[in-house]
């Protein structure tokens, strides 16, 4: 990939993130707070919502995480309950409250991106495109860990 591709999609990332964190902002959320609420839904089912690994779906420390969850906590969007196998592990879920919030987040993301997100997705179909395969003709896309994430734990 060419340098000024890397820096189209970065660019395109960015702008697409803004909306988000500008839908936040209008909310009272900070943008990371908005992220760690996004994560705890979208975990896949069976999955534990442990501040360990949502430090790592964020790419963020653990302390960063428990800061972030105790202002959620407080603001009533967030509970933090023991996991019944291991007592000392915290997990995080949803109020009904935050649920009610992100809902409504989304729904004003959604908006934004369905007006903003042509130009990127065409940008990106544009460089994906230009992309070497591998040997059995496929796009090469990194070394996963089974469910999407790369290896290192930071999505890169």
């Amino acid at each position: 990939m060419k340098t000024e591709d890397l820096a189209e999609i970065n660019y395109h990332v960015v702008c697409l993130r803004s909306l988000g964190y500008r839908t936040a902002r209008e909310h009272g959320l900070a943008p990371r707070e908005y992220d760690l609420l996004l994560a705890v839904k979208a975990m896949p089912p069976g999955t534990r919502r442990g501040i360990r690994e949502l430090a790592d779906r964020l790419n963020m420390q653990h302390h960063g995480v428990v800061e972030l969850a105790t202002r959620l906590q407080r603001r009533g969007f967030l509970r933090r309950y023991h996991d019944q196998e291991d007592g000392r592990q915290a997990r995080l879920a949803l109020t009904p409250q935050g649920a009610r919030l992100l809902r409504e987040l989304v729904e004003r993301e959604n908006a934004r991106l369905r007006n903003s997100a042509g130009e990127a997705v065409s940008s990106l179909q544009r460089i994906v495109g230009r992309l070497p395969q591998n040997g059995n003709g496929h796009r090469r896309n990194g070394s996963t860990n089974g469910n999407g994430h790369h290896r290192n734990g930071n999505g890169w």
